[in-house]
């Protein structure tokens, strides 16, 4: 069934990839997949934990997921906790971290010249620019949102 939603593709990348699909991700998230028989659950959030996502335990087992707090605090819940940025959860597994950034790497080395400055900047924006929805740029006047606009402007010429 397609849908025309930019999420259709995540159940076809899970399909294919297994757990690992979430580290392929690029953008804003908080997903929960669940098989139809409610035996195959994953959920996950994106790596800087921009969009909310929560986490219930229930007194008799049961498990709670919101992206808003105000959804699960009425339940029945033992604790509640504010799901990880960059981790995926099972019930196998339990918490998985899968965030694992490459400056974080010993042997990173930053990119110190301005065309690999420029590349790496225009390369990120680029990535940003993929959507189903029309967007736009609020400018705050400052110097990173002039030169993500001075980025973009070739890209809309396209």
């Amino acid at each position: 069934m397609r849908t025309g939603s930019d999420s259709e593709p995540i159940i076809q990348l899970y399909e294919k990839l297994g757990n690992d699909f979430v580290a392929e991700l690029n953008g804003i998230f908080g997903i929960v997949l669940t098989s139809n028989d409610g035996k195959n659950i994953i959920a996950a959030r994106d790596h800087c934990g921009i969009k909310p996502l929560y986490i219930g335990y229930g007194q008799n087992g049961e498990l709670w997921f919101a992206s808003e707090l105000k959804c699960i605090v009425d339940q029945d819940c033992k604790s509640i906790e504010e799901f990880p940025a960059g981790h995926f959860w099972t019930p196998e597994s339990g918490f998985v971290k899968y965030y694992d950034p490459q400056w974080k790497q010993p042997n990173f080395s930053p990119v110190n010249d301005a065309e690999g400055i420029k590349e790496a900047l225009d390369e990120a924006v680029r990535a940003q620019c993929m959507s189903d929805v029309p967007f736009g740029l609020l400018l705050s006047g400052g110097l990173d949102s002039a030169v993500v606009a001075v980025l973009l402007k070739p890209i809309f010429e396209e």
